[in-house]
């Protein structure tokens, strides 16, 4: 809720020029200014969040203070099954690196303390599916009751790996796929194609 007592119009801040027209809410007898679930959704807000309330010349624009995380991207390990030309991975000069079980147990503890979070994404510079653990870690997202995403160059998978998510109601597979065709990817990642689209 917005106390709101000028008669300035309300005008919704959003990142696509399509969405910045003036959006109507409804002012209480009271004063207090009271938005929609989907005006604040709009925003990145939701009910019982803070919200910043800007006075323009043109109306109110209003933004999360602190918004909370909706989603958590996270690097199981640096390491990858190819050997890309245009990698930022050739630039490092410190060894790479995985997650140990450890880490990530502390990391899903530490999610229950952001109740808006709702996805968790496996991705980062290596193959998630180069880690041991990818697959069980992905079921324990699910178990937590968020959604589980990875992005993934899809060459290590298999037919029972896609049992697997289908089993723990995967969300989203990525795979990353420069063409159809073998000549599109070859100069970048080698034949890669018709081991993904096998899939």
């Amino acid at each position: 809720l917005l106390h709101y007592r000028d008669d300035m119009h309300f005008e919704q801040v959003a990142n696509s020029p399509e969405r910045q027209a003036p959006v109507q809410a409804v002012v209480g007898s009271d004063g207090v200014l009271r938005l929609s679930e989907g005006i604040l959704s709009g925003i990145g807000a939701g009910p019982g969040d803070c919200v910043e309330v800007i006075a323009t010349d043109t109306g109110l624009r209003v933004l999360p203070k602190d918004p909370a995380p909706r989603k958590l991207y996270v690097e199981l390990t640096t390491e990858c099954n190819l050997d890309c030309a245009m990698c930022l991975r050739h630039s490092w000069e410190t060894a790479g690196g995985a997650m140990e079980e450890a880490t990530f147990g502390r990391l899903l503890k530490q999610c229950d303390a952001f109740p808006g979070l709702q996805t968790i994404n496996f991705s980062g510079f290596g193959e998630p599916f180069v880690h041991p653990r990818a697959l069980d870690w992905l079921a324990r997202v699910k178990a937590t009751g968020r959604a589980a995403e990875v992005v993934s160059n899809g060459l290590l998978l298999g037919e029972a790996d896609l049992e697997h998510f289908v089993a723990i109601g995967l969300d989203r597979l990525i795979v990353s796929l420069d063409g159809v065709a073998p000549d599109a990817g070859r100069l970048l990642h080698g034949d890669t194609s018709n081991n993904v689209l096998a899939l």
